[in-house]
């Protein structure tokens, strides 16, 4: 019987982020008689780290300590490809499998020294993050990344959209370029959604609004379209919930107070458990200016919330496939969306979408569908050395 394949999965911490989940869940799921996994993080930090299965070893480029030179461009950089070579050369590795935008930056570099092929996974629109996560030498990192998914195997989207943008956007062969979907564990999920969660008294009709508190994510739209359905009187009193944290939450915090929905909007924090909040909510809210494939969009029907998205690049027309599944609305379309929301709060089909979201996702998007397809690619590459 053959060994299993050697596969380093390389992102840079297990922080609270969709790419970071899914790596975890891929952890678990993969079948170890097939694939022997290992686990390569540039900071050994995270809510996800405590949650990496037994028996994979993690090695971090943060745990190596770090000589007092002086700071110069690249130093840090330099350092860490030093570190994933000598990872990669004493392992060994058959592929590497990497997430996140900066970490080709990193892996590209490592595995063209030690002749390691590369999965690149795109999950997030490399305009926007270029934009928003990159603040010094734009242009000599756009030059890299652009060598670096150029280099790999083959590059993978989290979305259709995603892919036929990469191929522009980055000069790629359509044919080097795949589609896999991210994965759900959706026992999983049903099973922490039925902790309780008192915060969403049935007596309100609750909105649940997820994810990290940045300009990307628009969350102060919802803001915006919840003030004119205020005074408004429906069967039920609105009430709005913040779920995540970031660094607009004090603009967003301001931004309420502003609007005096103090009384209608609350923010949480960050919650381990947000599937509590979404099996209790009435309506689920994305109101995104870019996605990579919305996680949280495909969790909040599979918790059985009706949802209403932005429809911006990537990912939510794709979720959100036919209209009997949840709303698309124009990006920062205010009015559209105060119009959307009341539709929701108004209308009596909200078990019929609720059903059908559930029986969608389940179905094109499993854990174990997503595995499957990673493995099958990871083999081929190796196959084809």
């Amino acid at each position: 019987m053959p060994r299993p394949l050697r596969v380093l999965f390389a992102i840079g911490s297990l922080a609270a982020g969709g790419s970071e989940r899914q790596v975890i869940s891929i952890l678990k799921q993969i079948d170890r008689k097939v694939i022997e996994p290992r686990l390569y993080l540039l900071n050994r930090c995270g809510e996800f780290l405590n949650d990496v299965p037994e028996g994979i070893d993690i090695t971090a480029f943060s745990d190596k300590p770090q000589s007092a030179l002086r700071y110069f461009p690249g130093r840090i950089r330099n350092q860490q490809i030093a570190h994933l070579s000598e990872t990669l050369k004493t392992q060994p590795v058959d592929v590497l499998y990497e997430r996140t935008f900066l970490m080709p930056l990193i892996t590209d570099s490592a595995c063209l020294q030690t002749g390691v092929p590369r999965v690149s996974t795109l999950d997030a629109d490399p305009r926007a993050d270029l934009r928003n996560n990159v603040r010094r030498f734009r242009w000599i990192k756009r030059r890299l990344l652009t060598r670096a998914h150029q280099n790999a195997a083959c590059v993978v989207a989290v979305s259709q959209e995603l892919g036929r943008l990469s191929t522009v956007f980055y000069d790629l062969d359509p044919s080097r370029v795949r589609t896999i979907y991210n994965g759900f564990e959706f026992d999983v999920i049903d099973g922490r959604a039925k902790e309780p969660c008192p915060e969403c008294d049935s007596s309100w009709f609750n909105i649940v609004s997820i994810g990290r508190l940045q300009e990307s994510k628009a969350v102060d739209q919802l803001f915006e379209a919840i003030k004119p359905l205020e005074g408004r009187t429906f069967s039920k009193p609105i009430r709005v919930w913040i779920v995540g944290s970031g660094p607009d939450l004090n603009r967003l915090q301001e931004r309420v107070r502003q609007l005096q929905l103090q009384d209608v909007v609350s923010f949480v924090g960050y919650q381990s458990n947000p599937y509590r909040w979404l099996r209790n909510a009435q309506l689920f809210v994305l109101t995104s200016r870019s996605e990579g494939m919305p996680s949280v969009l495909v969790e909040a029907m599979a918790c059985g919330a009706a949802v209403i998205s932005t429809n911006c690049q990537f990912g939510p027309s794709e979720i959100l496939n036919q209209p009997t599944l949840g709303t698309l609305v124009p990006v920062d379309d205010t009015p559209s969306l105060t119009a959307a929301i009341e539709a929701a709060i108004v209308r009596d089909d909200g078990l019929q979408r609720v059903r059908a979201g559930r029986e969608s996702v389940e179905s094109r998007f499993s854990m174990q569908s997503c595995v499957n397809q990673l493995t099958e690619l990871l083999l081929s590459i190796n196959s084809s050395r």
